[in-house]
């Protein structure tokens, strides 16, 4: 394995073709419309190719004068643990801090990254907010998802509920059920947690469910990003936008109970 590093990509679509890859393609923030805007708008960007094939990718945005924020550092899951994340975030520090620029390199990470990037010189700081940016197309349970069984259930305690409001994910169990065809189809009940503004416990069941993976079997796992979205004749696509914590397609889902913790 051999691989390259450029500031542009060799063909048009090799974005696209990562980010299908990795299963983001389509999700809020990764339409062609939203990969254009973010390519033109970058202040540097790396690309990592395996001779004509783009394997992984970042970018930052900066001023040129006081900071630069660092974002969409990826690499496909085939590629991962060969150094190549660490060839692309170290040439975009480089970038960023040597010749003409001098700027202080920020992002936003999970948990569970932050000693990665600690090995690679970064600091932990305590300055600094997000507010992630809501998808009403997509995430407006009110408008988009309000034929839902049990979606008032959510909206009387969270009117402004979106589905990035769920904070972590705990218990899940498979089990089987017959459809209205009486059908065998497998069915997944989940717990969700939302800790603003109030604690939440959400059961939701997603029913004929496939193609699941799940990272942290059993555990309360982050999510700062998390959608539920419609797949069009594939149902609904479930995942976490920032990991892959989770990600499965379901004919349908609902909500079975949302109380107060």
């Amino acid at each position: 394995m051999e691989i390259e590093y450029f500031t542009e990509t060799r063909k048009q679509d090799d974005i696209v073709d990562l980010y299908t890859k990795l299963g983001w393609y389509g999700l809020p923030g990764y339409t062609d419309e939203e990969i254009a805007k973010a390519s033109g708008n970058s202040f540097y960007s790396v690309f990592a190719y395996d001779g004509r094939t783009l394997v992984g990718l970042g970018r930052v945005a900066s001023d040129g004068k006081t900071v630069a924020v660092m974002s969409g550092i990826c690499v496909r899951g085939d590629y991962r643990r060969h150094g190549i994340g660490e060839g692309i975030v170290s040439r975009l520090v480089y970038f960023c801090q040597s010749g003409k620029y001098s700027v202080t390199v920020q992002l936003f990470c999970e948990d569970s990254l932050k000693p990665w990037y600690e090995r690679l010189g970064f600091e932990r700081c305590s300055y600094g907010m997000r507010k992630p940016a809501r998808k009403k197309d997509l995430c407006d349970l009110e408008r988009e998802f309000k034929n839902i069984y049990g979606i008032e259930q959510i909206l009387e305690h969270i009117p402004n509920f979106y589905w990035y409001n769920f904070d972590s994910f705990g218990e899940f169990r498979f089990y089987h059920a017959r459809n209205s065809a009486g059908e065998n189809i497998p069915n997944l009940h989940m717990t969700f947690y939302v800790n603003e503004p109030k604690f939440l416990i959400c059961e939701l069941i997603f029913d004929n469910v496939r193609e699941f993976e799940i990272g942290c079997k059993g555990l309360i796992t982050p999510l700062s990003a998390f959608g539920i979205v419609k797949a069009g004749e594939h149902g609904y696509r479930v995942c976490s936008l920032e990991d892959d914590d989770i990600n499965f397609y379901c004919e349908n889902f609902r909500v079975i109970n949302a109380q107060v913790g």
